[in-house]
């Protein structure tokens, strides 16, 4: 897993998304999500960047990506988000998420 870190400032968080070429996963977690627990690994088995997210600590980026629930995966390409999904998947159904 390639993971993205951010400072945790609304302005960082949108500068990696901007700027990273190619496909980038954002994860959107909370260290008490039991789901989360377990979706976490599936995410990171990925292979692509990720930017984690723990709401709990960082509420002003996820009130701004207007997160609603956890765990939540935003899957973004050249900077620009292509789809979003809430809830946990098996990671089969992550990997074809993920690149269709």
């Amino acid at each position: 897993m390639n993971e993205v870190n951010i400072d945790g400032t609304v302005e960082e968080y949108e500068k990696s998304i901007k700027e990273t070429t190619g496909p980038l996963i954002v994860y959107f977690s909370a260290p008490w999500c039991g789901p989360c627990r377990v979706f976490g690994p599936i995410v990171e088995k990925a292979g692509l960047p990720v930017v984690k997210i723990n709401t709990d600590k960082y509420q002003e980026i996820a009130a701004k990506a207007e997160i609603r629930s956890v765990p939540t995966v935003q899957l973004y390409q050249d900077g620009v988000l292509k789809k979003e999904r809430s809830g946990v998947m098996q990671e089969s159904a992550f990997s074809k998420w993920v690149t269709e």
